[in-house]
C-alpha cells in the first residue's frame, strides 16, 4: 500500500530556507538541498524502518534497518532497486509518510491515508514509492517521517534521518596502469604519486617541483600518477573532459583535485548535486524551439526569430519557458532527474554577427518599437541607428538570457534544489577583456589603464556609472562568470624561441634585442612529433602572461572596479571561472596549417599554477573528447584516435603543487603582484603571483623568454628597499630556469611587536637580459606601490 506525493514543494517554503554559504565569510551559494529536514523525534509505539531490496517479488529482501543518525555506505546496497520501507509496532487505521533527500528524489510519500480493512495489523510492510518503482541508491542525506493514526488519534510518530554515503576507499598506489599500452601498442607512462608533504616551515624558499614525464600514449589521462589530493572547499574545479570505464580501478577526477564532473556517467558516478555541471548550446535550445513552434507557431513566432536569426526580442514568459525546459532536459548525466548544481548557458553562438542580420533584413521580427528605430530619425545618420538598435538589442539580450536563467532556477526549486549559474561567453562582465599591447598603457585623459576604465563594462553592471551587481536581472540571476579565457596554443618544450644568425648567435632586431623566430619545427615530448611554428614562439608567451592579465582584470571588475588585493575583501558573491580547452583547440593564421596539437608541457602546468596564486578560485576543464571509454582504447571510427591528452595530466600537476599549500588559502591572505601584465607583448619581466598569509608566503614564477641554458636571478627582500644599508628582516634568492613553473614557498621570521607583513613592503629585483638589452629592474608585491625609492 502506498500513495505517492507530487513531486512540488511550495515556492515560499523552499525560498525561505536559505542555501548554505561557504566558509569564510564570503557568501557563496552551495548547490543541493533547500527545503529543510524536520528534527529527529519519536513518541507512541516504536516505528521500524529498513531499505528493502527491491524489484520482482521473490527477489525483494530486508537489507539494513534504519536508526537516528546512520551513514549507510552504499557499497552494501545494490547498484539500483532499493525501497524505503517502514512497519508501524501498534494497530492503527491510518497511516502517512514523507521522505526527503538532499541528493536524491527530493520528496517522496503519502498523505494520511486510511489502511483498507479497518485496524491494520503490526506486520504490515508500508513502501514509501510506488510498487514498480525502485529507488537509486544515491549518495547524500536523508530524513523519513511516519505518523499513524487510530481512530483520529496519534499511535505512533517518528523522524528519522540517515545518510547514504560513499564507503569505497579512493584508489591509490594501485599499479593498474603498469605496463598497460594504448591502442597503438604505446606504453602508458606511469610513476610513483608524489606526495608533497607540509608546508615548509623555514625562513629559507624552496621549490615544491618533482620530475613529471609528459604522457606518450594516445587516449589515455593517468590520473593514478597523482596521490588523491583536493583544492579548498570552497574552489570550483569542474572536469568537462575525457571519461574511462575503469576509473574505479585507479580514481577519478574528483579524487584529484576536481570538484564537479561535466561529463557525468550513470554507469560509474553516484554524485552529489554540487559535483553535477551541465551547460546548454543553442544548438540544444534551438531543437525545443522548432519542436514548440511546430505546435503553436503563433505563440512561440519571437522564439523562433531567435532560433533562426538570434533574435534577443523574445517574451519574458516563453524565455522564461524556454529556461525551465532547458534545465528539466535529460543533460549529460544519462539518468533523470539529473538535477544540475552548476548549470548554464553557452553564449559563444548568441551573439555572432548573425544578430545584425536579424536587426537589418527581417526588422518584422522586431518589437514595435524597435522596428520604430530601425526605421530611422532622418536627420540622424545610419550608425547613430544602428548604435540605437543594438542598444535596444543589449537590453533585450540581457532580459532574454536573465529570464531564461530564472526558469531554470525556478525549475530546479520546484524539485528543491538550489543551483549555481555558470554563464559562458564573451560579454561577461565587459566586451573589452582580451588584451594586447594598447591595453597596458595609461589613458592620460583618466589616469588609469585603458584595461581598468568603466566603459568597458556592460550596462548590465552599472548603476549610475558605478559597478553595482544589482543593475540588472542578467548581473542578478548569475552567480559565476566565464569570458573566453580558453585559448591555449603551444609553445616550444625544449626549443629556443629566438633566431639564430648564420654564426650560430642571436639574430638581433634594430632595438638589440633577439628576434622571435617563425620557421616550423618538430617537438617529441608527446608521442608524435608535434610540429611548432609560426606565430607560436611569440604568442605562447603572450598568452601566458594574457590568460593572467584577463583573470585579474575581471577580478577587477568584479570587485566594483578595484584592485582585489586580499581574500575575504571581495565586494561581490560574482565568481570567475576561466576555462581551458587544450589539446584540440584550434589555431589561427598559418598555425592552422600545423593541425591541432597539446599545449606544451611547460604552459599546460603554468596556466593551472597561475589560475589559483593569482586569485582566482575555479577553473572549467573543458574539451570535446568525452566519449567514455576503457583506459587507452578510442572508439571504432572515432577520428580523434590521434589525440594525445598528456597535456591534462600537467595541468593535474599544476594543481597538485598548489593544493601542497591549501593551509595558505584559509583565513585572511594578501596577494603579491609585483607588476600588471597588461602589455603583454612586453618580454622584460618574469611572471610573479604569489600569497601571504600570516607568515607564510608563497610564490608562483616564472619567464618563459629565458633560452635553453639560461637563468634569471630574482632578488626577494622584506621590510627594507635594496639602496637602504639598513638590513633587511629577510632576504633570498631564487634562480629561474627555461621552462620551469616555480612554486617557492617558506614560513617568514616573526616581525618585531607581532607586526603583520605587508606586500608593498617586499621588495623584488631582477635583471632583464636580451640580446644587446640589459635593464634592472625593482618592484614591490603590491602593483598599486610603486617602487620609488
Amino acid at each position: 500500500m502506498h500513495r505517492t506525493k507530487s513531486l512540488l514543494l511550495l515556492a515560499a517554503l523552499m525560498l525561505a530556507s536559505a542555501a548554505a554559504v561557504s566558509a569564510r565569510g564570503q557568501g557563496i551559494p552551495r548547490a543541493g538541498m533547500i527545503h529543510p529536514f524536520p528534527p529527529a523525534m519519536h513518541s507512541g509505539a516504536p516505528v521500524r524502518m529498513e531499505i528493502w531490496q527491491w524489484g520482482e517479488r521473490p527477489r525483494r529482501k530486508p537489507l539494513k534497518v534504519v536508526k537516528e543518525g546512520a551513514r549507510i555506505g552504499v557499497s552494501s546496497l545494490p547498484h539500483e532497486g532499493i525501497q524505503f520501507c517502514f512497519q508501524v509496532g501498534t494497530p492503527h487505521d491510518s497511516v502517512g509518510c514523507t521522505l526527503l533527500s538532499s541528493d536524491g528524489v527530493d520528496r517522496a510519500g503519502w498523505d494520511q491515508t486510511s489502511v483498507p480493512g479497518g485496524a491494520a495489523s503490526t506486520e504490515a510492510i508500508y513502501h514509501v514509492n510506488a510498487e514498480q518503482y525502485t529507488f537509486f541508491p544515491q549518495i547524500g542525506e536523508y530524513a523519513l517521517s511516519v505518523e499513524a493514526r487510530r481512530a483520529g488519534q496519534t499511535v505512533a510518530k517518528c523522524t528519522v534521518r540517515f545518510a547514504l554515503v560513499d564507503d569505497v576507499p579512493i584508489p591509490r598506489d594501485t599499479h593498474y596502469m603498469a605496463g598497460r599500452k594504448d591502442l597503438r601498442g604505446n606504453a602508458i607512462t606511469t610513476s610513483a604519486p608524489v606526495t608533497l608533504g607540509p608546508l615548509n616551515n623555514t625562513p629559507v624558499l624552496r621549490d615544491n617541483d618533482y620530475p613529471f614525464e609528459p604522457q606518450r600514449a594516445f587516449h589515455v589521462i593517468n590520473l593514478e600518477r597523482f596521490p588523491p589530493f583536493h583544492l579548498p572547499d570552497r574552489f570550483v574545479a569542474v572536469w568537462g573532459t575525457r571519461r574511462f570505464t575503469d576509473e574505479a580501478r585507479f580514481g577519478a577526477p574528483l579524487n584529484r583535485g576536481f570538484t564537479a564532473l561535466g561529463n557525468v556517467q550513470s554507469a560509474q558516478d553516484n554524485l552529489r548535486i554540487g559535483e553535477r555541471v551541465w551547460f546548454h548550446t543553442p544548438d540544444a535550445q534551438v531543437a525545443v524551439i522548432n519542436d514548440w513552434y511546430k505546435q503553436d507557431p503563433a505563440k512561440y513566432a519571437d522564439l523562433k526569430y531567435y532560433a533562426d536569426y538570434r533574435s534577443a526580442f523574445v517574451s519574458p514568459e516563453n524565455a522564461y519557458k524556454l529556461g525551465r525546459a532547458c534545465y528539466e532536459s535529460w543533460g549529460g548525466g544519462g539518468y533523470a532527474p539529473y538535477d544540475a548544481g552548476f548549470y548554464g548557458w553557452d553564449e559563444e553562438q548568441m551573439w555572432p554577427t548573425i544578430a545584425e542580420k536579424m536587426l537589418l533584413e527581417h526588422p518584422e521580427g522586431l518589437p514595435a518599437a524597435v522596428r520604430k528605430l530601425a526605421e530611422g530619425d532622418p536627420k540622424a545618420e545610419k550608425p547613430d541607428t544602428l548604435a540605437r538598435l543594438h542598444d535596444a538589442y543589449t537590453q533585450a539580450w540581457g532580459d532574454f538570457i536573465a529570464n531564461g536563467y530564472r526558469g531554470a532556477r525556478d525549475a530546479a526549486a520546484a524539485r528543491g534544489r538550489n543551483i549555481n549559474i555558470w554563464h559562458y561567453g564573451s560579454k561577461a562582465p565587459g566586451e573589452k577583456l582580451f588584451f594586447g599591447q594598447d591595453d597596458g598603457q595609461i589613458n592620460p585623459a583618466t589616469g588609469q589603464y585603458v584595461a581598468e576604465e568603466v566603459s568597458t563594462v556592460w550596462p548590465w553592471f552599472l548603476k549610475n556609472g558605478q559597478v553595482d551587481y544589482t543593475a540588472s536581472a542578467y548581473s542578478r540571476e548569475i552567480n559565476y562568470f566565464n569570458k573566453d579565457f580558453y585559448y591555449m596554443t603551444l609553445f616550444p618544450q625544449s626549443a629556443s624561441i629566438y633566431e639564430k644568425a648564420a654564426d650560430g648567435k642571436f639574430a638581433l632586431d634594430g632595438r638589440g634585442r633577439r628576434k622571435i623566430r617563425h620557421d616550423v619545427i618538430e617537438e617529441n615530448h608527446y608521442g608524435a612529433p608535434v610540429k611548432v611554428g609560426y606565430e607560436d614562439y611569440e604568442i605562447g608567451a603572450v598568452n601566458l602572461k594574457e590568460f593572467v592579465a584577463k583573470g585579474e582584470n575581471t577580478l577587477y571588475w568584479l570587485n566594483g572596479g578595484h584592485t582585489y588585493k586580499r581574500s575575504g575583501t571581495l565586494v561581490t558573491t560574482k565568481r570567475l571561472i576561466p576555462t581551458f580547452r587544450p589539446g584540440n583547440q584550434e589555431t589561427w593564421g598559418d598555425c592552422a596549417k600545423l593541425g591541432s596539437r597539446p599545449v606544451c608541457p611547460y604552459m599546460a602546468e603554468a596556466s593551472t599554477i597561475f589560475t589559483f596564486m593569482m586569485g582566482v578560485e575555479g577553473m572549467y576543464l573543458w574539451d570535446s573528447r568525452n566519449v567514455t571509454a576503457p583506459v587507452g582504447y578510442a572508439h571504432e571510427g572515432d577520428t580523434r584516435t590521434e589525440d594525445i591528452l598528456g597535456d591534462m595530466e600537467l595541468m593535474v600537476k599544476g594543481m597538485h603543487r598548489v593544493s601542497q599549500l591549501n593551509r595558505l588559502f584559509e583565513g585572511e591572505y594578501a596577494f603579491i603582484r609585483p607588476i600588471r601584465l597588461y602589455d603583454t607583448y612586453n618580454r622584460d619581466h618574469p611572471i610573479i603571483r604569489g600569497i601571504l598569509n600570516d607568515r607564510y608566503l608563497a610564490l608562483a614564477m616564472t619567464n618563459p623568454y629565458l633560452d635553453s641554458g639560461e637563468v634569471q636571478q630574482v632578488e626577494i627582500q622584506y621590510g627594507t628597499p635594496f639602496d637602504r644599508r639598513k638590513k633587511p628582516v629577510w632576504s633570498d634568492t631564487v634562480k629561474l630556469l627555461f621552462r620551469k613553473n616555480h612554486i617557492f614557498q617558506c614560513k617568514l621570521p616573526p616581525l618585531p611587536g607581532g607586526a603583520k607583513y605587508d606586500p608593498a613592503k617586499l621588495y623584488f629585483r631582477y635583471t632583464c637580459v636580451d640580446g644587446d638589452y640589459h635593464k634592472t629592474y625593482t618592484l614591490t608585491g603590491d602593483y598599486d606601490t610603486p617602487y620609488s625609492f
